[in-house]
């Protein structure tokens, strides 16, 4: 694993730790672009993932921010289940795994990253 991979595993500790209160749920019409956009910041943290060392360190910052930002938008659990669904579908469509960038074996971050057949 590279050095992105620590920063997805800390994002996903930070995902399941959360404490307090949910915040409240967005309007209908607003949840939906919230989510795509939560989309969009996955894709592309998957896209810098794959890209390993070479990606750009402000980028890779800003992503994780981003991300973070819309995770509590979405609120949980919906992002959790949100992030789950799209990493596996990321897996299908590219052969890589989002959590390590690896291609092949999917690195199930909920069975502590062993390889899975999503």
């Amino acid at each position: 694993m590279d050095n992105l991979a620590p920063r997805i595993l800390d994002l996903m500790a930070r995902l399941s730790g959360r404490e307090g209160p949910e915040p409240a749920s967005p309007p209908p019409l607003n949840r939906a672009a919230i989510e795509t956009a939560y989309r969009q910041a996955l894709r592309r943290w998957f896209e810098l993932t794959a890209q390993g060392q070479d990606a750009e360190g402000e980028e890779v910052a800003r992503a994780y921010q981003e991300i973070l930002r819309l995770m509590d938008e979405v609120g949980e659990p919906r992002a959790t289940t949100l992030r789950r669904e799209w990493a596996q579908e990321w897996w299908r469509e590219t052969g890589a795994c989002p959590f390590c960038g690896e291609r092949g074996a999917y690195h199930d971050p909920d069975r502590g990253g062993e390889p899975s057949n999503a």
